[in-house]
């Protein structure tokens, strides 16, 4: 695990892409505090829940 200030991640952004994505956790500090991690893994795009759909649905139908 690597650490860099926030100065330093804006000036080399793109190679702490290349290394989260090769598996190394990049740390990014502010005021000598990490704030945010890299990590090589992007969950899955938020969905509607099932509930939700029903019930917007169900809207839809009383409207009309």
């Amino acid at each position: 695990m690597s650490t860099y200030s926030v100065t330093e991640s804006q000036n080399c952004l793109p190679d702490l892409i290349d290394r989260a994505l090769g598996g190394e956790i990049v740390m990014i500090a502010r005021d000598g505090q990490p704030v945010v991690a890299l990590t090589p893994t992007v969950g899955p795009a938020s969905t509607a829940s099932t509930a939700t759909s029903e019930w917007l649905r169900d809207r839809r139908r009383a409207w009309w």
